[in-house]
């Protein structure tokens, strides 16, 4: 009789040493983006979304940055890990933006995306 008891008294002091609490993170498919750009043409204002390419590297990996998105809500994606981002947006006729520096921190279900503007001006 002895027995159960000593196991029951021993597994509850054992759950209630433990400090952590059991939290499940139901993450999407798709990774979030690392970074988000948003274009516009300095003069005018205008959103150029579709008319640009770019680049964004962070430490040692690069790739193009990714037209995402509909309408309004159109912008250029760096699909990357967590990390300190180089941006590049360029069009032709105008002066290549870039912006460094940009710190992507790190979150449960990947980056933490950062939502940069970039205004083109005439090049």
């Amino acid at each position: 009789m002895k027995r159960p008891i000593l196991a029951a008294l021993a597994a509850a002091v054992a759950a209630s040493a433990c400090n952590d609490m059991a939290v499940n993170a139901v993450c999407p498919d798709a990774a979030s983006p690392a970074v988000v750009v948003r274009v516009v043409d300095g003069p005018t204002q205008q959103r150029v979304d579709l008319q640009v390419t770019g680049t964004w590297s962070t430490g040692t990996l690069a790739d193009s940055l990714r037209h995402l998105g509909a309408g309004s809500e159109r912008y250029l994606a760096a699909i990357g890990p967590a990390g300190t981002y180089t941006v590049r947006v360029q069009r032709p006729g105008s002066a290549v933006w870039t912006r460094s520096g940009i710190v992507v921190p790190g979150a449960t279900c990947g980056p933490q995306t950062q939502e940069l503007t970039a205004t083109l001006q005439a090049g």
